[in-house]
């Protein structure tokens, strides 16, 4: 059990922040030093330390790396890109400050790191959170990153675990890592309007009936007056009821078949 504890150890000694932090200072003496072969040695170490770090980042070491890309893109002549690596070492750790053992006062380095601070660093685009866990933009919890400046990117499963490191540079892709897949919004259906064409017909067909029926009853009216004329009893207590009825009967069915005809239809 002792010799695999070490093993995986040893495996890992080299993939953690402290690795990552010392390169860093190495690069940055070598750079003072004028040893472009140690300095070179100590960039390489660097990014493949960052490559297969097994910790999350702080921002200050996140820092650390983005100083290393603009001292390299510096002693390559290459002040545009000096200049937006320091734009990542301001975004990634507000208020460092350029030592005057790296870059005095005049410097030609000096004079990129000045200028990096006139961009700003608002611009950000989203990230689609992850399946688990939680994602990290230069050692800091984040759901959005920088659009306008280079970037560290982690994806940090359960319990702290690393399950993916990577640079990001200006307008590059996103490292792939699992993203949450949102459950869709359920479909409510909305109920369905009116009852359809056979509540309509029959609202049609009731309306109907009802008017022949106050029609009739208009007719057995006529026929109640000349009762009453004739001053014929009989005829007057039938007529009246047979009035009434259908004039109740005609009146009922022509408000029921409306209110069927409108359901039907709304």
């Amino acid at each position: 059990m002792i010799v695999i504890w070490l093993s995986a150890s040893l495996a890992h000694a080299g993939c953690d922040v402290a690795t990552l932090q010392s390169s860093v200072e190495k690069a940055e003496n070598t750079f003072v030093q004028m040893d472009e072969d140690g300095f070179a040695k100590a960039v390489v170490l660097t990014r493949n330390t960052l490559d297969c770090l097994t910790e999350p980042l702080t921002p200050v070491s996140a820092a650390g790396f983005h100083r290393v890309n603009a001292l390299e893109a510096f002693l390559r002549g290459d002040h545009a890109k000096t200049i937006v690596h320091f734009q990542a070492v301001r975004g990634s750790q507000p208020g460092y400050e350029l030592p005057d053992e790296i870059a005095p006062e005049g410097h030609p380095l000096r004079v990129d790191f000045d200028k990096s601070s006139q961009f700003s660093d608002a611009g950000r685009f989203p990230l689609d959170p992850p399946e688990t866990g939680w994602l990290l933009i230069d050692g800091s919890r984040a759901t959005e990153a920088p659009g306008g400046r280079p970037f560290i990117f982690q994806w940090v499963q359960g319990a702290g675990q690393i399950g993916k490191s990577g640079w990001v540079d200006v307008g590059a892709a996103l490292p792939s890592y699992p993203v949450k897949v949102e459950a869709p919004p359920p479909v409510v259906e909305e109920p369905k309007k009116g009852g359809g064409k056979a509540l309509t017909w029959v609202g049609l067909t009731t309306t109907a009936v009802g008017a022949g029926l106050y029609g009739v009853a208009f007719v057995t009216r006529g026929q109640y007056d000349d009762a009453v004329q004739a001053g014929d009893e009989a005829r007057i207590r039938s007529s009246h009821t047979t009035t009434n009825v259908l004039a109740g009967s005609g009146v009922a069915l022509l408000g029921g078949g409306a209110t069927l005809t409108l359901i039907g239809v709304f």
